[in-house]
């Protein structure tokens, strides 16, 4: 919502929407772990290590792609398109992997 609100006002340029959306990601997770209190007893495993690695890339390829296409498109439609493919990926790994009716 904030930064749908910058895009609209004229305040956000492709760097600091980068900026902010890698950063906003990376506090909210490492509050989560530390809320849950699992910040002090996480130790990188290798099977663990392969899942940061695997996660850290479709990150690094799905952030190179939207601002690829903002250079192009407008950001609200590319907004849309990005809720509208996460909602929908959600779904279906909802049904794939919790078995969600």
């Amino acid at each position: 919502m904030v930064v749908a609100l910058g895009w609209g006002l004229g305040f956000a340029q492709l760097f600091s929407h980068a900026m902010f959306q890698s950063t906003g990601n990376l506090l909210l997770f490492i509050l989560l772990l530390a809320s849950r209190g699992e910040l002090r007893h996480s130790a990188v495993t290798g099977t663990t290590l392969k899942k940061i690695v695997l996660a850290a890339s479709v990150f690094i390829i799905a952030v190179s792609t939207q601002l690829y296409s903002l250079q192009d498109l407008y950001a609200g439609i590319v907004e849309s398109i990005k809720w509208g493919v996460g909602t929908l990926a959600a779904l279906i790994w909802g049904i794939y992997f919790f078995r969600n009716q």
